[in-house]
């Protein structure tokens, strides 16, 4: 009997060629690291791979990246995947099968087209040994720490001399890197700061137990002031700017303002904002000018980044301006931000194409992302939590993919596996087109709208 299926990397949807696809007649959930497979075959340049000789009896299926070529998975280097239930085959090798014919590699139509019957999506293992990998001290008011394996089971975190009440903390997605900042203006941070952490490390024996750390943090060098000013050509003393400044950045892009609006990101939490001083102005095509309500809010995991969003639908072809005067944000340290303005321009290009989903049966979280066609590179991505229809707009004419993410823990990201626990990474899948295919072409001043059933795309 015979077995044959398609590997894919589990976030980018491509295929990996040279990957090592076992069958293992040992049925512990351990036989992949205590046992070599029964039977075993190496994916092609498209992802497809054959296993060959094998019994009507259940088997688990295993794949893993074998860097070291020795046959055996190794899990704290190589990637894996693997399928949840017990495999039994069916399909008995005969010389006309098409599994074992020829195709050749450069067939692209051939090659997709051949029968399979297993999906595999590989993907990396976090580390599961706890500790605290890196801790340190950016400036003054600033700390990080961040552990070894995600989602540490932490009982306290506490500075010493300091109340955690004038501490503002900013955990990763995956909880296992900290960023604290001291609230607190008058507050003389001194040059060494101790940090007790009460978490569950990984012992001797591999297991989680309690554990206190004493972190030393330790503040940064202050720079040494420059004795001499600079000079220009004439000779002049050149105007410093003042050291109380934020260092404020803004993005602004003219197909996700929409969506995003203005994004502001600053080196450290504010205390004050005061955002009635804040404006945003319009002029359109023809010259004629405006003032353009807006929202202010602030991200919802990033304690630093905000956004400043259009209220009104943008205009194409209208130039957008937001002009925010000097004093109008203060960080923690006292700092505050020089008079910005920030401007961005809506494309009035017909050759430009536009892209509309109407998302359909959408029961959960799913992240939207048009991608070049290699899937190398994000170009736009919109977070979907119910029915409707989304845009991509501006588009240059090419060639692109709609890859969605199953986001089922809301986090906002991609979440990979976990071989030992059995867990799947999250699911992602491509938009296919009525013809099968996953490319989107789009042409000079083409606006396409698609059908996008959520429930047939995850149906696998």
């Amino acid at each position: 009997l015979m077995a044959s299926g398609f590997l894919y990397d589990y976030k980018s949807l491509l295929p990996i060629e040279g990957v090592t696809v076992g069958f293992y007649s040992d049925l512990s959930d351990s036989s992949i690291y205590k046992t070599y497979p029964a039977k075993i075959a190496k994916t092609d340049k498209w992802g497809y791979f054959v296993v060959k000789n094998l019994k009507k009896i259940p088997y688990r299926v295993f794949a893993f990246l074998d860097i070291n070529a020795n046959s055996k998975f190794d899990i704290e280097n190589e990637k894996s995947a693997f399928i949840d239930n017990f495999i039994t085959p069916s399909k008995a090798m005969r010389k006309d099968s098409p599994e074992l014919a020829y195709t050749d590699i450069k067939d692209t139509a051939a090659c997709l087209a051949r029968p399979k019957e297993l999906d595999l999506y590989l993907f990396k293992t976090p580390s599961t040994r706890q500790y605290i990998k890196n801790s340190g001290r950016k400036e003054r008011k600033m700390m990080f720490r961040s552990f070894s394996a995600p989602y540490p089971k932490i009982d306290s975190i506490g500075f010493e001399g300091l109340q955690m009440s004038k501490i503002i903390k900013q955990f990763n997605p995956t909880r296992d890197s900290l960023v604290m900042w001291i609230n607190d203006t008058t507050y003389k941070a001194p040059d060494t700061l101790y940090l007790n952490v009460k978490y569950h490390k990984t012992d001797s024996l591999n297991r989680l137990t309690p554990f206190k750390e004493r972190v030393e943090l330790i503040a940064p060098r202050v720079k040494k002031a420059q004795e001499k000013p600079k000079r220009n050509n004439f000779g002049q003393k050149e105007n410093k700017k003042p050291e109380n400044l934020i260092d404020l950045k803004i993005e602004a892009a003219a197909d996700n303002i929409e969506h995003q609006g203005f994004v502001l990101n600053f080196p450290a939490p504010l205390i004050k904002s005061a955002i009635d001083s804040i404006s945003i102005n319009f002029i359109s095509p023809k010259g004629q000018k405006g003032v353009e309500k807006f929202e202010f809010s602030r991200d919802t995991a990033l304690v630093c980044t905000y956004y400043i969003k259009p209220k009104n639908k943008i205009r194409q072809g209208f130039e957008y301006r937001l002009n925010i005067p000097a004093k109008t944000f203060v960080d923690i340290y006292g700092f505050v931000n020089d008079t910005t303005l920030k401007s961005v321009m809506l494309p009035n290009d017909e050759k430009l194409g536009k892209i509309s989903l109407n998302m359909t049966d959408v029961e959960g979280n799913y992240i939207v992302e048009l991608t070049t066609l290699s899937r190398d590179r994000v170009l736009k991505t919109i977070n979907v939590s119910k029915d409707g229809i989304i845009e991509f707009p501006y588009i240059a004419p090419g060639k692109y993919s709609v890859r969605i993410t199953s986001d089922a823990n809301r986090n906002g990201f991609l979440d990979t596996g976990n071989l030992s626990e059995k867990r799947q990474p999250e699911k992602v899948r491509l938009y296919r087109m009525s013809n099968g295919s996953s490319v989107i072409i789009i042409e000079e001043s083409m606006e396409i709208v698609q059908e996008v059933n959520i429930k047939n795309i995850f149906a696998d």
